[in-house]
Protein backbone atom coordinates (compact mmCIF):
# COMPACT_ATOMS: atom_id res chain seq x y z
CA UNK A 1 0.00 0.00 0.00
CA UNK A 2 1.31 3.26 -1.07
CA UNK A 3 0.74 6.32 1.11
CA UNK A 4 2.62 9.05 2.29
CA UNK A 5 5.24 8.83 5.02
CA UNK A 6 5.54 12.14 7.55
CA UNK A 7 7.52 12.81 9.80
CA UNK A 8 8.10 16.21 11.73
CA UNK A 9 7.41 18.44 8.23
CA UNK A 10 9.24 15.83 6.17
CA UNK A 11 6.76 13.87 3.65
CA UNK A 12 7.96 11.12 0.99
CA UNK A 13 5.18 10.72 -1.31
CA UNK A 14 4.27 7.29 -3.09
CA UNK A 15 6.56 5.18 -1.15
CA UNK A 16 5.92 2.32 1.18
CA UNK A 17 6.13 2.87 4.71
CA UNK A 18 8.05 -0.63 5.34
CA UNK A 19 10.31 0.42 1.98
CA UNK A 20 11.94 3.86 3.92
CA UNK A 21 14.84 3.50 6.50
CA UNK A 22 15.83 5.92 8.85
CA UNK A 23 12.94 8.52 8.21
CA UNK A 24 11.71 8.54 11.39
CA UNK A 25 15.25 8.27 13.23
CA UNK A 26 15.73 12.11 13.06
CA UNK A 27 14.00 14.61 11.67
CA UNK A 28 17.04 16.81 10.98
CA UNK A 29 18.61 13.88 9.15
CA UNK A 30 17.65 14.33 5.57
CA UNK A 31 18.54 11.21 4.70
CA UNK A 32 16.27 8.75 3.95
CA UNK A 33 16.79 4.93 2.38
CA UNK A 34 14.23 3.39 -0.04
CA UNK A 35 14.67 -0.01 -0.72
CA UNK A 36 13.08 -2.38 -3.35
CA UNK A 37 13.07 -0.16 -6.29
CA UNK A 38 11.83 -2.09 -8.98
CA UNK A 39 14.55 -1.91 -12.51
CA UNK A 40 14.65 1.20 -14.71
CA UNK A 41 13.54 4.29 -13.38
CA UNK A 42 11.67 6.06 -10.17
CA UNK A 43 10.34 9.37 -9.72
CA UNK A 44 10.08 10.53 -5.88
CA UNK A 45 9.02 13.93 -4.84
CA UNK A 46 10.53 14.98 -1.01
CA UNK A 47 8.51 17.05 0.58
CA UNK A 48 9.66 19.65 2.90
CA UNK A 49 7.08 21.73 5.14
CA UNK A 50 7.58 24.16 7.46
CA UNK A 51 5.02 23.15 10.56
CA UNK A 52 4.88 27.13 11.63
CA UNK A 53 4.28 28.80 8.34
CA UNK A 54 2.70 25.76 5.74
CA UNK A 55 4.67 26.73 3.43
CA UNK A 56 6.38 23.87 1.48
CA UNK A 57 9.10 23.14 -0.90
CA UNK A 58 8.97 20.03 -3.28
CA UNK A 59 11.97 18.34 -4.97
CA UNK A 60 12.03 15.22 -7.70
CA UNK A 61 14.12 13.12 -7.56
CA UNK A 62 14.49 10.24 -10.11
CA UNK A 63 15.99 6.79 -8.52
CA UNK A 64 17.49 4.43 -11.29
CA UNK A 65 18.08 0.66 -10.24
CA UNK A 66 20.30 -0.34 -13.22
CA UNK A 67 20.43 -3.75 -11.76
CA UNK A 68 20.80 -7.33 -14.17
CA UNK A 69 21.58 -10.62 -14.00
CA UNK A 70 23.75 -12.07 -16.64
CA UNK A 71 23.67 -15.88 -17.89
CA UNK A 72 26.09 -17.88 -19.48
CA UNK A 73 23.81 -21.07 -20.23
CA UNK A 74 23.76 -24.76 -19.43
CA UNK A 75 27.19 -26.42 -18.85
CA UNK A 76 28.46 -28.80 -20.90
CA UNK A 77 30.07 -32.30 -21.64
CA UNK A 78 31.40 -32.68 -24.84
CA UNK A 79 32.88 -35.41 -26.52
CA UNK A 80 36.50 -35.77 -26.94
CA UNK A 81 35.75 -35.67 -30.82
CA UNK A 82 34.23 -32.67 -30.35
CA UNK A 83 36.49 -29.40 -31.59
CA UNK A 84 34.38 -26.90 -30.68
CA UNK A 85 31.02 -26.27 -28.35
CA UNK A 86 28.19 -23.62 -29.15
CA UNK A 87 27.74 -21.26 -26.39
CA UNK A 88 24.97 -18.82 -25.05
CA UNK A 89 24.96 -15.89 -23.06
CA UNK A 90 22.40 -13.63 -21.57
CA UNK A 91 21.35 -11.11 -24.81
CA UNK A 92 22.56 -7.52 -25.24
CA UNK A 93 20.51 -4.82 -25.44
CA UNK A 94 21.02 -1.33 -27.33
CA UNK A 95 23.95 -0.37 -26.02
CA UNK A 96 25.40 -2.69 -23.95
CA UNK A 97 28.50 -4.71 -24.40
CA UNK A 98 29.59 -8.38 -23.38
CA UNK A 99 32.39 -10.78 -24.20
CA UNK A 100 33.05 -13.85 -23.13
CA UNK A 101 36.50 -15.21 -21.92
CA UNK A 102 38.18 -18.31 -19.91
CA UNK A 103 38.76 -17.90 -16.11
CA UNK A 104 41.73 -19.41 -16.47
CA UNK A 105 44.07 -17.22 -18.38
CA UNK A 106 46.20 -20.01 -18.91
CA UNK A 107 43.00 -21.67 -20.90
CA UNK A 108 44.32 -20.68 -24.54
CA UNK A 109 40.72 -21.20 -26.25
CA UNK A 110 39.19 -18.92 -29.46
CA UNK A 111 35.77 -17.25 -29.76
CA UNK A 112 34.65 -17.23 -33.08
CA UNK A 113 33.26 -13.92 -32.09
CA UNK A 114 33.90 -13.26 -27.58
CA UNK A 115 31.64 -10.20 -27.92
CA UNK A 116 28.70 -11.94 -29.44
CA UNK A 117 26.39 -13.76 -26.82
CA UNK A 118 25.87 -16.87 -29.56
CA UNK A 119 29.44 -17.47 -30.40
CA UNK A 120 31.34 -21.06 -30.50
CA UNK A 121 34.67 -21.98 -29.24
CA UNK A 122 37.37 -24.05 -29.43
CA UNK A 123 40.83 -25.13 -28.48
CA UNK A 124 39.63 -26.62 -25.24
CA UNK A 125 41.68 -28.40 -23.01
CA UNK A 126 40.31 -31.72 -21.77
CA UNK A 127 38.38 -31.72 -18.29
CA UNK A 128 36.68 -28.62 -17.38
CA UNK A 129 36.52 -25.75 -19.17
CA UNK A 130 35.33 -22.67 -17.30
CA UNK A 131 34.21 -19.85 -19.58
CA UNK A 132 32.86 -16.40 -18.32
CA UNK A 133 30.14 -13.79 -20.18
CA UNK A 134 30.41 -10.57 -18.79
CA UNK A 135 27.92 -7.72 -19.51
CA UNK A 136 28.69 -3.87 -19.02
CA UNK A 137 25.37 -1.77 -18.77
CA UNK A 138 25.16 1.73 -17.91
CA UNK A 139 28.19 1.28 -15.97
CA UNK A 140 27.29 -1.39 -14.03
CA UNK A 141 28.94 -4.90 -14.72
CA UNK A 142 27.49 -8.36 -14.33
CA UNK A 143 29.06 -11.97 -15.28
CA UNK A 144 28.54 -15.24 -15.43
CA UNK A 145 30.23 -19.06 -16.16
CA UNK A 146 29.95 -21.81 -18.00
CA UNK A 147 31.73 -25.25 -17.15
CA UNK A 148 32.03 -26.92 -20.26
CA UNK A 149 33.58 -30.85 -19.38
CA UNK A 150 35.88 -31.69 -22.43
CA UNK A 151 35.82 -35.49 -21.71
CA UNK A 152 38.18 -38.47 -22.68
CA UNK A 153 37.22 -41.95 -23.53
Amino acid sequence: MNKTTTYDGFALDGVPYEKVKNFETEWTNPIAEYTGARRGSTLLTWHVRDNVSGCEITKDVSVINGSFVASAGESKDIDPCEEEVGLFGTPLDAGDKGFWEPVDKNLNVTFSDPTNKRTTVTGLKFGHNILRWTITKDGCTAAATVDVLHMRY
